[in-house]
């Protein structure tokens, strides 16, 4: 489906050292071409957005999830002080498709257009100029295909429609919350650390200072967090607002993005404290919830509730 990313565009001599200070993974790293997942930290180490960065040869092109496109573009510029650079905002100007299945990389590559893990693919497909890169939102392989505005149409009415279908972004829900692939923007909810979110993947804890450092190298040098992320099934939707999971008169963890599964029912994602096991109970304002493993097994009947 056609999905809401913030495109954005760093360019300057002074780019790659002023993106990797202000983002939680290592950019200077990145080689032309390459694509690292990373997140903007606030000075407690809480996650506050979700990006893909990319080391092009002129800019740092960086792909913000909806909704901390604004806040990211926004922090990059008031951190502009003495840096020769620039941030460009390219929403008008491009749309991104996300390609997802057993099928997609299979897709890409007999189309001449696929990226290696890691790296990715700047070229065309039936004439549109493509930028591409692996960015999983389900069980299987999945991609974010990038092109022009002016080339939406055309790109989907093209070669890559005779063996992909157009889905919705609800469907695209279903699949990520069943494969245990958490969001920022619906799962991690104030005040939660990578650790506690499954996204240390998108931390550097080699390299040099950014906003979050501190606490993340205190984080892995105790080695361990008390909650993390978990899958929960629900009996009903919880009402409007609440989020707050108890047990036995105490605080266990908080409730993310519930979707509604067409096998096992209501479940979401959360954050649980290790100590509420898998088949523990609770509750979410009068909605009752159970813990369960992730990725959700949808083959294996869950106990019903009483």
């Amino acid at each position: 489906p056609l999905i809401n990313v913030t495109p954005l565009d760093v360019r300057g001599v002074d780019r790659i050292d002023f993106v990797n200070g202000q983002v939680s993974n290592d950019v200077k790293k990145l080689k032309i071409g390459e694509v690292n997942q990373s997140l903007l930290l606030n000075y407690r180490g809480h996650v506050q957005a979700e990006m893909s960065v990319l080391r092009r040869e002129a800019s740092i092109f960086i792909a913000v999830e909806s909704p901390g496109g604004p806040l990211v573009e926004q922090e990059l510029k008031d951190h502009i002080v003495f840096d020769q650079v620039t941030v460009h905002n390219l929403e008008n100007a491009i749309c991104t498709f996300s390609l997802q299945g057993k099928g997609a990389a299979s897709i890409l590559e007999d189309m001449g257009a696929f990226p290696s893990r890691g790296y990715s693919y700047q070229g065309s497909i039936d004439g549109v100029d493509v930028l591409i890169y692996a960015k999983d939102r389900t069980r299987a392989a999945g991609f974010y295909i990038h092109c022009q505005i002016s080339d939406c149409v055309k790109l989907l009415s093209g070669r890559l429609m005779e063996s992909v279908y157009l889905g919705g972004i609800d469907a695209i829900e279903i699949a990520r919350v069943e494969a245990g692939i958490p969001s920022v923007a619906t799962d991690a909810r104030d005040g939660v650390i990578p650790q506690e979110i499954d996204l240390v993947k998108a931390v550097s804890f080699s390299k040099g200072c950014y906003l979050g450092q501190e606490i993340m190298a205190r984080v892995d040098a105790r080695a361990r967090v008390n909650r993390g992320l978990a899958g929960v099934i629900l009996d009903k939707p919880p009402c409007s607002g609440e989020y707050q999971i108890e047990s036995q008169g105490r605080k266990v963890g908080w409730l993310g993005h519930v979707v509604k599964h067409p096998v096992i029912g209501l479940i979401g994602l959360s954050v649980l404290r290790h100590d509420f096991t898998c088949g523990s109970e609770g509750s979410v304002g009068d909605s009752r919830v159970r813990r369960v493993e992730i990725p959700f097994e949808i083959f294996k009947k869950h106990k019903s509730f009483d």
